[in-house]
Parts: C-alpha cells; sequence; structure tokens
C-alpha cells in the first residue's frame, strides 16, 4: 500500500498461463497510466518500455523463466512522455509437481539516483566552465578507441594541437 507508493516501488505477477502481468495499486502512481488497468499483455506492457530497452528486456523475461531468477535496469515511458528508469527483479513460482506458474516480479523507480550517477559522470567527465570534454573523459575514450583497434574493429588516428601559452590565456 502506501510503502509501496512512497517508495515508487511496483509489486508485479506475470501469469505464465493466462500470459497475463498483474500490478500493485502502486503501477499507477509509478507508470502514470491514463486509467486504472489491473491486468494487461506482456505485449501491452512492452508499449511502456522505451524502445531502445525493448529487445533486452525481451530476453530478460526468457532469461528469467529459463534461469529461475533475475534482475535488469531499463526506462519506461509514461503515457506524459517523462521517460523513468526503473530496477527490477524477479523470480519464477513452480508448483508442487515442478511446473512453473508464474513470475513475480519487484520494480523499483531508481530515475533519481541514475540522475545523480550521471551528474557525477559529467563533474568527473567534462569542464565544469565550458562544459567540454576534460583530460579525464579523453583518456577514456582514448582507451576504447585502441581497444577497437587492437581487436581489428576500425582505423586509428590521433592529433594533438599543442597552443603555446594555453595556459596563460585560459587563465
Amino acid at each position: 500500500g502506501l510503502a509501496l507508493q512512497l517508495g515508487n516501488i511496483v509489486l508485479w505477477r506475470h501469469d505464465l498461463s493466462t500470459q497475463r502481468v498483474l500490478f500493485s495499486d502502486s503501477a499507477f502512481e509509478v507508470l502514470k497510466l491514463n486509467k486504472p488497468v489491473t491486468s494487461i499483455s506482456p505485449e501491452q506492457l512492452r508499449e511502456y518500455v522505451h524502445p531502445e530497452d525493448r529487445e533486452r528486456m525481451r530476453h530478460y523475461v526468457g532469461n528469467t523463466v529459463a534461469g529461475g531468477t533475475n534482475s535488469a535496469e531499463y526506462r519506461i515511458v509514461r503515457p506524459d512522455g517523462e521517460i523513468r528508469w526503473l530496477f527490477d527483479r524477479a523470480r519464477v513460482i513452480t508448483g508442487e509437481n515442478g511446473r512453473k506458474l508464474r513470475v513475480d516480479g519487484l520494480a523499483s523507480d531508481i530515475t533519481q539516483f541514475k540522475q545523480q550517477q550521471e551528474q557525477l559522470y559529467r563533474a568527473a567527465h567534462h569542464d565544469a566552465l565550458t562544459g567540454l570534454p576534460n583530460r579525464s573523459l579523453m583518456q577514456e575514450r582514448l582507451q576504447r578507441a585502441l581497444a577497437r583497434h587492437e581487436r581489428g574493429g576500425e582505423s586509428l588516428a590521433i592529433l594533438f594541437i599543442d597552443i603555446d601559452r594555453f595556459k596563460t590565456i585560459n587563465d
């Protein structure tokens, strides 16, 4: 109830026999659905998943059913267009005969955490005054480019430009 709403947590259950996904009441607050819905098909649910994350989420569901437990981070797009990040944990529930009955899950809204993570990354890799990439980001990207080059993926050229007394000009 209230704890789930305050924590932006959605409890869900995917019934494997009916192929319906059932939600806790908190889903309406987190997903911002236009109207109350108690159950939807997995295909309808995928419509809320960010287009760039849909294929990965399809594998997540399949791997969960096959492996028994799983977790994933993904984005949803609310009906108003707002993008939110969710961290989802799921496990398969089996019957007495070992038959897989359903998948139970818990999805937490981690959007604020992801935004803070992005701010920290930006602060560490960009100049605070100009917003331009700094030496740390240059080194990170150079390492990636060198790794791709060593795997035979692409050509690589590096151009260094030295401006005399740049520090004096910059200061």
